[in-house]
């Protein structure tokens, strides 16, 4: 069905494996051409992070992306906290946007909570707003602080008290090697 075409797939290879798979399972040809990096904040945030989720009572904690939940615990490793990190979140309602981030969660011993039917920004704000939360409801958002603030706005138009934590930061990727290989093909 896709034989002798080539798919230049925006991710890097960790982050397109089913996709690569896919791709050849069909007779096409994966090209993985990462557009972005990430580049998580320096370690100390890690301890903002745990004096925030100590000090502020959240009622819930909500995951967007698989980064977000890697770039966390990552950092946590690094500045020997990962326990620390996995016990407070253990103590949270947790909300993953889909199944990649739950599995994520999972694979680190933390249950998820809830998660929409559509795992989409717009599928989880109609699923909070059907949970009908009481005005005051505290919320924290771990992830990249080039995200959109339609999170943060719709949830306080709810009466919800939001709180983002910014935990990286998307850079472009130069990489000139696969990009050189990609504009040869």
């Amino acid at each position: 069905m896709l034989k002798n075409k080539t798919f230049a797939i925006t991710r890097d290879i960790d982050h397109n494996a089913e996709f690569i798979r896919l791709v050849k399972q069909f007779g096409g040809k994966p090209f993985s051409l990462p557009t972005i990096k990430l580049i998580p904040r320096n370690q100390q945030c890690i301890f903002q992070f745990l004096r925030k989720i100590r000090k502020i009572e959240f009622d819930y904690i909500v995951f967007m992306s698989p980064n977000a939940v890697d770039i966390l615990l990552s950092l946590a490793e690094k500045t020997h906290e990962r326990e620390s990190v996995l016990n407070e979140l253990k103590k949270k309602k947790i909300i993953s946007l889909g199944p990649a981030v739950m599995n994520h969660l999972r694979i680190n011993g933390i249950s998820t909570n809830i998660m929409p039917e559509r795992y989409s920004s717009e599928g989880l704000l109609n699923h909070i707003k059907k949970m009908e939360l009481k005005r005051g409801t505290k919320i924290l958002i771990p992830r990249s602080s080039a995200s959109s603030s339609l999170m943060n706005e719709s949830l306080s138009l709810f009466g919800l008290q939001v709180d983002e934590f910014y935990l990286y930061s998307p850079e472009i990727n130069r990489s000139s090697n696969v990009w050189s290989k990609f504009s040869h093909l």
